[in-house]
């Protein structure tokens, strides 16, 4: 987009803002563009703004110029129902939903996210282009390939509020801040102590929170230390109606399976025939019924599992003199879940040994069976993930400057054991001619052998990634002269930090049947420098016509990877304010991301080659075969972002703040992960060529060789004569280019009565003018508005009243209607709307009274209890924008003293 077409832009959003500012919202997200005030609530931070350093700048007392900081404070956190910190985050449509999280997405990354955490993802780039921080600091990745940060890792009680960047911060921040930052702000000064607890309920499903906050100050220091409890039960796919493989009834596929029917499907000689149930044995071909017994799959499904997660938080500050403070800060979250799942056969071949075998089949005769099997117990889940980190650090006044010295040592682990079956011992149990210890496909546990049984099912599916993060850091800031527009000032630093990624996978082996352990270590070490410079033209002092304040700043980071090599990005912007209420700025920077310590291992945890059914966009069956892992040669992510916007807040509606922001990315050498755009190879074969091969293809035969060179051994062992065998090379590779904008804007308004009360209204919301993806020397094509991709327009609207200890807010979150691309029958999935309530009371009384600070509340998410829009996937809806969990009614009760 040109300059004057962005100018444009703007111009509609700020004359559109201004038109429909009566309407607009207060539990929304507001922008920042002075250091943040603090709540009203008698137990937050009580820092000065001085001393504040605002998320986008290293500066004290500085917003960030050129750029838009969107703060979700205490008071919202509390009145959002959220129970988790990726709950919070949520309300943030610059935020593409939440872009991998435990009800599953749509996403690039979401098909590696077997651990079922959650990563916030800005402008949908990917939620490795996001960086998330605490306070300032990095935090150790979590994830089995430790490529993600869940922000759940700190109780809702601990946040004082969170703030969004959603530009380019790699000048600030370094790696990994493409597409913006997300800071986490904890509660420091907290004095006396507060508890909450919630429950909450909507139909087959449950779950609580419970949690503590307290602190206190000793004149020269302070300590906070809060904690929670949280636990969810289990949401599968029985138990919502529009979940169903089937999607027939709103002109979708036929999803319906043949590997979980029961009593299961024979396939001899490409004949199916219907297993019918009973004893398994005296079968014979001629008794049996043509056809198939298929299963909904989808209902078996776990949406979400049965989870609970405890954290803590920790803080302590001493002051030494006059000139220096010691601090110290840590985490602890550890998340557990459990799920039991049918395990099941796919086209699984019976040998003419097996004394079950329905008489009549001739021995040469090729025989598969697929279904669920009866005599198989359910295979369990077991998911445990844990981070933890301990920061360190000391501050000293010199002057008009503060050094501030820190270093922080964390880990993040994460580990998913399943249990499934075994196919060496599968194998042998079919090919075993004994009827006593033979495997009994036909019939149930009560026909089989329980030691037959164990073995069949002793298989181990075992994924561990354990991250590790230790950083040094060390800065400077301060005023270094003065003009007459207001004091120049500067922040200077570097860091030091040490990265490690060690993974293993334990599988069955296909040749003896007993574990095989598989395991990679890599690391890594970075040095940074930067530099940070404000100049403030004009201002209070000197300001004259037009140019009331004009404040100037430039960035710029330098960081040495021992793995790859130098680079050094740079970040300009301008604020200027024509007169009092108005401020027009813009920012320009260039960032990028190195690759994960997973992403250039070939032999990173969960490497190997995958199979399984797989859809075709017109409802069609494959059978995928996919290669995993890593690629040493990637190189790093680059990017460009550059914004321009505006804020208002007219001196003549008191309450009223506008604010629209036009964003441009073009983003290059992006890494792709093959699992996430399955979809997009299969339905393209064509212009994925090197990625993808339909047998009897030039491609097939190319990738059939790159399996056979990768070293790794698939199980069962491929059929590469199968006419319905797909080969993907999965594999990360540096192909992907993203060319993005579009508009941000917030609005809220305040209006203060003398006898009524206070009402808030305000909106924030995304709109995308393009989102363009492609190929490394590709074409770029349009991919707004497409599955997997940032939905066009995405916002959240509300309405607040307050009077006395009474309050009430309604949410209003909208998601446009978006193609499924992943779909040739139903192209449409539909616009989601959702309101959310909260109504409270905050009793007053006497001092050291039990009432005094006590306040009830009832929280309603999803209040009209709006099913997810139908969509012709998997499960029949999209969890990326949506919820399965209908309605959630919430009672909660919390108290200050």
């Amino acid at each position: 987009m040109t300059t004057s077409k962005a100018v444009l832009c703007l111009s509609v959003a700020a004359g559109a803002l201004l038109g429909w500012a009566a309407p607009a919202a207060a539990q929304v997200a507001e922008p920042v563009t002075a250091p943040p005030a603090q709540s009203d609530d008698a137990a937050s931070d009580d820092t000065p703004a001085a001393d504040i350093v605002v998320t986008g700048s290293r500066i004290r007392g500085t917003a960030p110029i050129g750029s838009s900081v969107i703060a979700v404070g205490r008071d919202e956190i509390r009145n959002s129902g959220a129970t988790t910190t990726a709950d919070v985050l949520r309300q943030v449509p610059q935020i593409a939903a939440i872009g991998i999280n435990a009800e599953g997405a749509s996403g690039a990354a979401a098909p590696s996210n077997i651990s079922r955490a959650s990563a916030p993802n800005l402008r949908g780039i990917g939620p490795t282009a996001t960086l998330t921080i605490i306070d300032g600091h990095r935090v150790p990745t979590q994830g089995t390939q430790g490529q993600l940060v869940d922000p759940s890792f700190i109780p809702t009680l601990a946040l004082e509020r969170v703030e969004v960047i959603a530009d380019g911060a790699s000048a600030i921040y370094g790696s990994d801040a493409v597409a913006g930052v997300i800071n986490l702000i904890p509660r420091k000064n907290l004095n006396g102590a507060e508890v909450s607890f919630r429950l909450g309920g909507g139909d087959s499903y449950w779950d609580y929170q419970a949690g503590g906050a307290v602190g206190g100050s000793w004149g020269s220091g302070h300590a906070m230390m809060a904690a929670d409890h949280v636990w969810n039960a289990a949401l599968r796919g029985a138990d919502r109606s529009f979940v169903s493989s089937d999607r027939r009834r709103f002109g979708g596929a036929n999803g319906l399976t043949t590997n979980c029917g029961v009593p299961g499907t024979l396939t001899v000689n490409g004949t199916d025939y219907r297993v019918p149930a009973g004893s398994g044995t005296g079968l014979t071909l001629g008794n049996l019924t043509a056809g198939q017994n298929t299963c909904d799959s989808a209902k078996l499904a776990y949406l979400i599992p049965e989870t609970e997660r405890t954290s803590l938080f920790g803080y302590v500050e001493q002051q030494i003199g006059d000139r220096i403070k010691i601090f110290s800060q840590g985490f602890y979250s550890a998340r557990n879940s459990d799920q039991y799942e049918a395990l099941s056969l796919n086209a699984i071949t019976v040998p003419a040994t097996n004394p079950f075998l329905p008489n009549g089949i001739a021995a040469t005769t090729p025989v598969s069976f697929s279904g669920l099997l009866q005599a198989l117990p359910y295979g369990h889940t077991r998911i445990e993930t844990e981070t933890y980190q301990g920061i360190v650090g000391a501050e000293a006044k010199l002057g008009d400057f503060r050094l501030q010295l820190s270093g922080s040592y964390g880990k993040g682990r994460d580990n998913t054991d399943r249990v499934q079956i075994n196919n060496y011992y599968l194998n042998q149990a079919l090919a075993d001619t004994n009827p006593a210890t033979a495997l009994n496909l036909f019939t149930g546990a009560d026909g089989n052998n329980a030691a037959t049984i164990g073995r069949v099912t002793s298989g181990r599916f075992n994924v561990t990634g354990e991250s590790t993060l230790k950083t040094v850091e060390g800065t400077i800031d301060g005023a270094l002269f003065r003009l007459p527009g207001g004091a120049v000032r500067i922040a200077v630093g570097g860091e030091y930090r040490e990265e490690r990624l060690d993974g293993t996978f334990i599988s069955s082996s296909a040749v003896t049947g007993l574990p095989v352990t598989t395991g990679s270590s890599n690391s890594r070490t970075v040095k940074a420098a930067y530099g940070e410079l404000v100049v403030p033209i004009f201002g209070a002092d000197n300001a004259i016509p037009l140019f009331r304040r004009l404040d100037l700043t430039g960035a710029v980071r330098y960081e040495k990877y021992s793995d790859f090599g130098s680079t050094t990005n740079p970040k300009f912007g301008a604020n200027w304010s024509p007169v009092d209420g108005l401020t027009v700025r813009g920012s320009y920077g260039t960032s990028f991301r190195a690759p994960g310590l997973s992403e250039n291992d070939a032999l990173s945890s969960g490497a190997g080659i995958y199979q399984f059914p797989a859809a075709l966009a017109n409802g069609t069956f494959v059978y995928a075969a996919l290669l995993a892992g890593g690629n040493p040669g990637l190189k790093p992510e680059t990017a460009t972002t550059w914004s321009a916007g505006v804020d208002i807040a007219p001196r003549g509606i008191p309450g009223l703040k506008l604010s629209g922001t036009y964003f441009n990315i073009d983003y290059t050498n992006q890494i792709v992960d093959g699992f996430g755009r399955l979809f997009l190879y299969l339905n393209n074969p064509t212009r994925y060529a090197g990625f993808v091969g339909f047998a009897n293809t030039a491609a097939f035969t190319a990738l059939r060789q790159t399996f056979a060179n990768s070293g790794f051994t698939a199980s069962p062992a491929l059929d590469y004569n199968s006419a319905s065998l797909v080969l993907v090379d999965a594999r990360r590779t540096n192909v992907g280019v993203v060319h993005a904008e579009g508009l941000d804007f917030q609005a809220s308004w305040a209006l203060e009565t003398d006898r009524a009360g206070t009402f808030t209204v305000g909106a924030n919301g995304t709109y995308f003018l393009t989102y363009k993806t492609g190929e490394a020397g590709g074409t770029l094509v349009e991919s707004k508005n497409q599955l997997g991709f940032p939905v066009k327009f995405q916002m959240r609207g509300s309405l607040g009243w307050r009077s006395g200890g009474a309050a009430a807010i309604v949410n209003w979150n909208h998601v446009g209607a978006y193609d499924n691309i992943n779909s040739t029958l139903v192209g449409r999935i539909g616009a989601y709307d959702t309101f959310d309530i909260d109504v409270s009371y905050t009793f007053g009384g006497e001092a050291g009274s039990f009432s005094r600070d006590l306040r009830i509340g009832i929280n309603a998410r999803n209040l009209f209890n709006r099913a997810p829009p139908l969509a012709d996937l998997a499960n029949g809806y999209d969890p990326t924008y949506s919820s399965a969990l209908g309605r959630i009614v919430a009672a909660t009760i919390s108290k200050r003293w």
